[in-house]
Parts: structure tokens; C-alpha cells; sequence
């Protein structure tokens, strides 16, 4: 009986222990929630314009999702603001030879 009483002693101090350090471990401030933005995006033209800002928007810091359409010439970011800025995203697109109609989304 002693034992199991000890047993469940360490479980119930190892999950105490495992909340605790989950709660703090990857907690995020409430502004840095992932935000969606979609910016209308002049020259795209086809699957590889597309592709080409996928790629390198997906590689920013930050980005969560990145969806790019020629044939409505829209780009959708799902990213995290406490790492990229809005700004950060249209810089990006542009450099690539594009041009962000809605650089506010």
C-alpha cells in the first residue's frame, strides 16, 4: 500500500512539473498570435511566379504559411508579428521583382 501511495506521489509531482514547464516553455505574448494578411500582387504570370515567392517568403522568420495565386494575383502570409513585420514580407516580394499593390494588406 506504502508503495503505491509513493507511486502516485511521483506521477502526480512529475505531471505538476511537466505543466508547469509546458505553461512557461512556449508560451507567446497575446500580440504575437499568428495574422493572416493578403496582399494583391502585380506580375505574377505564372505557377513558377508563384513558386518563386512561396519559396522565399516561406523562408522568412516567422512565416507559418505562404499561399500565392497568379491567376487572382493575391499572396496570403500566415505569420507571427513578434518576428516579421508586414513590411518585412512586401521588401521581400518586391526584391523578387513584383509589385505589392496593397503593401497594407
Amino acid at each position: 500500500m506504502e508503495i503505491k501511495r509513493t507511486v502516485i506521489a511521483v506521477v502526480a509531482v512529475a505531471l505538476a512539473v511537466t505543466v508547469v514547464i509546458g505553461c512557461g516553455a512556449g508560451a507567446r505574448d497575446a500580440g504575437d498570435e499568428p495574422v493572416t494578411v493578403t496582399f494583391d500582387v502585380a506580375g505574377m504570370t505564372c505557377e513558377s511566379c508563384e513558386e518563386a515567392i512561396v519559396h522565399t517568403v516561406g523562408q522568412l522568420d516567422g512565416v507559418d504559411m505562404v499561399e500565392s495565386r497568379h491567376i487572382t494575383g493575391t499572396t496570403t502570409v500566415l505569420f507571427r508579428p513578434g518576428e516579421l513585420t508586414r513590411e518585412a514580407i512586401v521588401e521581400t516580394i518586391e526584391g523578387l521583382g513584383y509589385s505589392v499593390v496593397n503593401p497594407e494588406g
